[in-house]
């Protein structure tokens, strides 16, 4: 136990394996190759994961800005083009059920390849798209194939390469997502403010540290679930503003506020989205299962995905423009989401609460 275990009052969840399920556990894990936990190979893959999540990731967080210039450009309307971007954003996670499988099963290079090709075969057919159903199909649907096939693979075997220090490799795979969000606008012409490059990193070296994972995001999940309710007292620009810098720090994804002059669009991001792919290693006593858990894990995330921002959108609506009925449902959503996290954490550990994990 190092030094910040013992002032943390954590305790290593490795030391408490009493339980025969564990010791089994134990058993699968002393049969795979041991893990580098470092070294010029192991932060190559954390360079390379960045610069996949840069191009990921910045694509989709981009999407604010196509939608107004399809907007102006296609005469549709706003809901009929977020469609496009609801879908990319669905099959990357769908995809990644698939793709997790499949880079368990020793097909990493055949996912990568396939996923790198549609990338670049959206951009180019994106480009020569003048109809709305052509960009639906080149920037929806190719692109979250794309996505989806090189999301889960880089993740999954990324946390092979690390133990003590998993979750700072991942965060700083997962910033690329914060560099892509400000390269790509600006190539486009349009930089929008970006806040919480460091939401990504400082939690996730800190989980290392002190806490471990799961731990650390059952934290971050519980104050990002009260921030959203506390969204509901703020009524000016200045409030709004704070909140977005407290909330990216602790929330993940695509946040756009419509004002009554301007529209402020934030790029928060965040520990609870960098942390959960590290959480969801530390629950997984076996590596080589690590990329179809993290698929199960995605392909239900797709579908709220897909289906959040025209729930959130139905909400607005009933409540005659006002956001006060989707508030309260992102935090009660949050909420719930923190309590299967600490129900996770009960099942693995009991009720012993000094335990890193």
């Amino acid at each position: 136990m190092d030094v910040a275990e013992k002032d943390s009052g954590y305790q290593d969840d490795s030391q408490h394996n009493a339980s025969d399920s564990e010791l089994n556990d134990s058993k699968v894990e002393s049969k795979t190759a041991p893990v580098p936990d470092g070294g010029l190979a192991a932060w190559t893959q954390v360079f390379s994961g960045h610069l996949i999540m840069f191009n990921i990731w910045g694509t989709v967080n981009s999407f604010g800005v196509w939608q107004t210039y399809y907007a102006s450009t296609l005469g549709r309307s706003p809901s009929d083009i977020s469609w496009i971007g609801s879908m990319q954003v669905f099959l990357l996670f769908l995809v990644s059920t698939f793709s997790g499988r499949a880079t368990d099963a020793g097909l990493f290079h055949h996912s990568i390849v396939t996923g790198s090709f549609l990338q670049v075969l959206s951009v180019f057919m994106t480009s020569l798209s003048t109809k709305y159903w052509q960009l639906f199909l080149a920037q929806g649907v190719t692109m979250g194939l794309g996505n989806g096939l090189l999301f889960c693979p880089v993740l999954s075997l990324l946390s092979t390469y690390f133990q003590k220090k998993r979750a700072l490799a991942m965060g700083l795979a997962a910033a690329g997502s914060a560099t892509g969000g400000v390269v790509l606008p600006a190539m486009i012409q349009q930089l929008l403010p970006k806040v919480g490059l460091f939401g990504r990193i400082f939690p996730n070296y800190t989980s290392d540290k002190l806490t471990g994972p799961l731990n650390m995001l059952i934290m971050l999940s519980a104050f990002a679930a009260l921030l959203l309710l506390t969204w509901i007292a703020v009524h000016d620009e200045g409030g709004l503003t704070a909140f977005a810098v407290v909330y990216g720090f602790f929330a993940a994804g695509t946040f756009a506020i419509h004002m009554k002059r301007q529209q402020l669009n934030q790029k928060l991001f965040s520990g609870v989205q960098s942390l959960f792919p590290a959480a969801l290693s530390s629950l997984t006593t076996d590596l080589q299962k690590t990329g179809v858990r993290m698929g199960m894990v995605f392909s239900m995330v797709s579908v709220f995905c897909l289906t959040g921002p025209s729930i959130a959108g139905a909400l607005i609506k009933t409540d005659h423009g006002r956001y006060l009925h989707a508030q309260v449902f992102a935090g009660i959503s949050m909420l719930a989401g923190s309590a299967f996290l600490v129900a996770s954490r009960l099942a693995r550990t009991g009720l012993r609460w000094q335990v890193k994990i």
